[in-house]
């Protein structure tokens, strides 16, 4: 698979009166490329994951190849770029393995369920996260939660990675299979954006 370039004009971000992003331009992110968004915290690093996610709202462009997701409807944004939050909400009862079956009946509302299911278990089997499918989200470690977030933004198989601090939370050893894996799936030719405070990652 090769997944069209990422490239950003003008971008603005404004929560109320205070300006976040102001008129970010960033050239052509080519398909296959990992780039890591690093700086000091509140620089705008999570805002900006959120509004080519489609998140917050914005203005300018910020064009996947020749569309501009900004003004796309939001099914078809959903199915081609995944947002990782640094948290998932608070509060959820559901199984890991629910939550990534509801990701994946978003954006692959033609596919039957066993093949839902099927998808569903390869992902948590390629995070090493099988063990998790049965546990409520609400009792998991921060770290599994962390695992749990990621299986749901690779169900859909996104053309784009939008990924806020993968490892925060995870130990070493999670860390390194976790950005192992975002490696892999570039190479495959998606492009991934990840938000990362250890430079040595």
């Amino acid at each position: 698979m090769s997944a069209p370039a990422l490239a950003i004009e003008d971008l603005r971000v404004s929560y109320g009166r205070r300006a976040v992003v102001r008129g970010l331009t960033l050239g052509a992110l080519s398909g296959g490329s990992v780039t890591a968004l690093v700086g000091p915290n509140a620089a705008g690093k999570s805002t900006l994951l959120r509004a080519i996610a489609g998140l917050v709202p914005a203005t300018g462009e910020v064009r996947l190849g020749d569309e501009n997701l900004l003004s796309m409807p939001r099914g078809r944004r959903a199915g081609l770029v995944g947002f990782m939050p640094q948290l998932l909400p608070s509060g959820i009862g559901l199984s890991v393995l629910e939550t990534v079956l509801a990701a994946l009946r978003v954006t692959s509302p033609a596919m039957g369920e066993s093949a839902l299911r099927a998808r569903a278990v390869d992902i948590l089997e390629r995070l090493d996260a099988l063990y998790l499918a049965l546990e409520p989200l609400d009792r998991l470690s921060g770290g599994q939660r962390q695992i749990a977030a990621l299986a749901q933004t690779l169900a859909p198989d996104p053309q784009l990675l939008l990924l806020d601090e993968p490892t925060s939370a995870l130990d070493l050893r999670h860390q390194f299979q976790i950005m192992r894996l975002v490696r892999e799936l570039a190479a495959t030719g998606r492009s991934v954006v990840v938000v990362l405070h250890d430079l040595e990652l």
